[in-house]
């Protein structure tokens, strides 16, 4: 499903130096983007509150985005600080967002409109065997990321410069799996609420299928919109009972 992405090395490193030399760090959530995903963030300074605008790089760069959750202390230890950074889920609060970034953020939300008709028209021209699922644009309109789905591989070379050119920007193609396709998109779940991926999952928990009867498994109830298992079944213990609070959050 392509190369994970991360955090820069610069600023995992940074902050993980930060916080073995004794000083606090705190964590909290982030919502962002259409439909806005949850992102678990990292900052050297707990003053943000829920609900504040605030500027998070992840590892796409750096994006406008609402706290979800207020920042807590970070109590793991120092490997513990190294794995939460290398997930994809994973950002940086760098600052509260003024009114230039405001603007800026609408900008680029304009482009990003712009950008991904395009994409799939000059696509769709080409023939290309491949879905354009989402495309966001940084905010200083450097960079645009497409994402897109496709069950073989895609030479998308020429795709790439069409639209570097059209766009006056750098492109970059990241194939994701029909998991995050759907966290992308948004969704109902068969429990008639929205999607847990969209609600409140930063990052993909795995489903302990060992636990689970074969019947169970056969059942199509048992499949998210996405073709894949309920990330919920991953809250019940094998009697069914809920094991996780997030789970009813």
């Amino acid at each position: 499903m392509g190369i994970k992405k991360q955090l820069s090395a610069e600023l995992r490193e940074d902050l993980i130096s930060f916080y073995r030399q004794g000083n606090p760090l705190y964590e909290g959530y982030c919502r962002m983007g259409s439909p806005p995903l949850l992102y678990r963030v990292f900052s050297k300074i707990p003053d943000f509150r829920v609900g504040d605008t605030v500027i998070i790089e992840v590892d796409r760069g750096a994006f406008l985005a609402f706290m979800a959750a207020a920042p807590v202390p970070f109590r793991g230890e120092g490997v513990d600080l190294e794995k939460a950074l290398s997930d994809k889920g994973a950002g940086v609060i760098l600052r509260v967002a003024s009114d230039e970034d405001r603007v800026r953020d609408k900008q680029a939300s304009e482009q990003t409109q712009q950008a991904f008709g395009v994409a799939k028209e000059r696509a769709r021209k080409r023939g290309l065997p491949m879905k354009i699922v989402k495309a966001e644009c940084s905010l200083d309109r450097q960079k645009v990321i497409f994402h897109y789905t496709s069950t073989s591989r895609v030479d998308f070379r020429e795709l790439v410069r069409d639209l570097a050119d059209t766009l006056r920007a750098r492109v970059e193609m990241r194939q994701v799996g029909v998991r995050d396709a759907c966290k992308m998109l948004g969704g109902i779940g068969v429990c008639g609420m929205e999607v847990c991926c969209c609600r409140f999952l930063a990052t993909f928990w795995p489903v302990n299928i060992a636990k689970l009867e074969g019947s169970f498994l056969q059942d199509r109830s048992s499949t998210g919109p996405c073709g894949r298992l309920l990330c919920c079944l991953s809250y019940e213990d094998a009697e069914g009972e809920c094991v996780c609070e997030a789970s009813s959050t």
